[in-house]
């Protein structure tokens, strides 16, 4: 989950040390990137002792959210969430954090309104984006698909045949079968093979264009790709073969 580490300008109450804030804040924002449960629970504590020192920056009380959460404390962080976007309806981080939480509670109307938000506020974001898609994908939205092209403009996803996959498995489960071929064979390309996408290609050939000798070549080059890594597909597409072959006689 992202961090909100841009901790610029504090608003520190009168009365209080603006330096032994910061160096408290500094302090948690270490200990948060190391990372485990221990030093999550000390910059839990440490944030908590600035809010009750009176120091109510967004950006904080952001933090202290991020704290909660990874502390296990999602209810608390859901509540506080919740308070920050009903004053702050443009707090990124709440929007995204309290899409998350719904999101693990299997909740999934509810994250896709934050998580929404969040892509208005941040189109770019994709943390958001994969979250998002998860989301639409639970809830079978039509925005599902223009979430996948989405992620396809990022550097780090424009040649990943995972996503490819799933858009062309898309496709294919909305009987776009053109454009399912399409990216199915883009899948193949970029995964050098992978046997779940001649998996997949086979099911295509097979169950949407009824082709089964083309289905029967992609089954084959699934088994030999596999090399037993799917036990239960292998069985089913040993059995499909059998059946295919029996056409045949």
């Amino acid at each position: 989950m992202l961090l909100p580490l841009s901790f610029v300008a504090l608003l520190i109450t009168s009365g209080c040390s603006e330096s032994s804030i910061n160096e408290i804040v500094t302090e948690s924002l270490n200990l948060a990137k190391i990372g485990d449960h221990s030093s999550w629970k000390k910059a839990l504590k440490n944030v908590e002792s600035c809010i009750k020192r009176g120091v109510t920056n967004d950006n904080l009380i952001s933090f202290y959210i991020l704290c909660l959460s990874r502390t296990g404390n999602d209810e608390k962080a859901l509540t506080i969430a919740l308070d920050q976007v009903s004053t702050s309806m443009d707090n990124f981080f709440c929007n995204y954090l309290i899409g998350k939480l719904y999101f693990n509670q299997g909740k999934y109307l509810k994250a896709y309104t934050y998580l929404q938000k969040c892509n208005t506020l941040k189109p770019n974001h994709i943390n958001t984006i994969i979250l998002s898609l998860k989301t639409a994908s639970k809830l079978n939205v039509p925005e599902e698909k223009e979430l996948y092209l989405q992620l396809l403009k990022h550097d780090p996803f424009k040649e990943s045949f995972l996503v490819y996959n799933d858009l062309a498995c898309w496709y294919a489960n909305h009987d776009d079968v053109p454009r399912a071929l399409s990216f199915f064979s883009r899948a193949l390309k970029y995964s050098d093979g992978h046997p779940l996408v001649f998996f997949n290609m086979a099911i295509l050939n097979d169950q949407n264009l009824d082709n089964d000798k083309v289905a029967q070549r992609f089954y084959l080059n699934f088994l030999y790709k596999s090399k037993d890594n799917y036990p239960e597909k292998s069985e089913k597409v040993l059995a499909r073969l059998q059946k295919i072959g029996k056409k045949w006689e």
